[in-house]
């Protein structure tokens, strides 16, 4: 009998939340399943409850002229809560952004990437840091407790986006980046501007607001409360032309 065994280790020494799994290789499914060591089977494979310690894990056939046994550990995996603290680059020129990732869980073992788990460091501490994503990878030292997430760096300095359009028209969308709400200003040289219809869209096209400038109006100011940072779109048009922007919320 061949087999795999996942481990999900228990979340403090008295929790009693480790699982174990045992996935068999083999054509046929007539197995029964112990972590005793054969002193008790089960048809289950699959054992959840479980503290952290020593487990003898067996897998034997009907008849029980085959087997399989093992010695797996659950450990104690006390990540309880990160605190993650991130100061934006001003620019896409400047180097001064920065990742302090903190451990709440009390334990001073745990190993800190950035760049997805290729490099390890001892500190939480990332400074210098460009504009760019950041797949960012904590561990223990025995790598048995991992968290995965993703973090965006983006600039953080107002600036205005401007476009020239037909006749003179100037759309201007700022701040950007921006972490709540954004303008949209229309600069013309000329009368009888006709109104701007603006359409907010998320990155799969959907449409999350819309709205107007009238004519003869020159600002409208669009909310993104409740949508989770990101990159936005933003149309702007007329019956003459269309302008569109990209918009990044922090």
């Amino acid at each position: 009998i061949l087999a795999n065994i996942d481990v999900d280790h228990a979340s403090s020494i008295s929790a009693t939340d480790g699982v174990i799994t045992i996935n068999t290789i083999s054509a046929t499914d007539d197995f029964e399943y112990s972590i005793d060591g054969g002193q008790t089977f089960g048809n289950s494979n699959s054992f959840s409850g479980l503290g952290a310690g020593t487990y003898e894990v067996m897998v034997q056939n009907e008849s029980g002229t085959c087997t399989f046994l093992e010695t797996v550990v659950i450990d104690v995996c006390d990540f309880t809560d990160l605190d993650i603290t991130v100061t934006y680059p001003y620019s896409v020129l400047t180097t001064d952004g920065s990742i302090v990732i903190e451990s709440l869980s009390g334990s001073e073992s745990y190993l800190y990437s950035i760049d997805g788990g290729q490099n390890f460091v001892a500190s939480g501490t990332f400074l210098n840091l460009p504009v760019g994503e950041y797949n960012i990878v904590v561990v223990d030292e025995s790598s048995e407790c991992i968290f995965e997430f993703e973090r965006l760096l983006v600039a953080s300095g107002i600036v205005e986006v401007a476009e020239e359009a037909i006749d003179g028209i100037t759309i201007k969308v700022y701040p950007n980046p921006t972490s709540n709400q954004f303008n949209i200003e229309v600069e013309s040289s000329g009368d009888g501007t006709e109104p701007l219809q603006i359409v907010v869209l998320d990155r799969l096209g959907r449409v999350l607001e819309t709205g107007s400038i009238p004519q003869g109006g020159n600002r409208k100011t669009i909310s993104l409360t409740g949508y989770a940072p990101g990159t936005y779109f933003v149309k702007c048009s007329t019956q003459a032309f269309e302008k569109n922007f990209k918009v990044i919320k922090i």
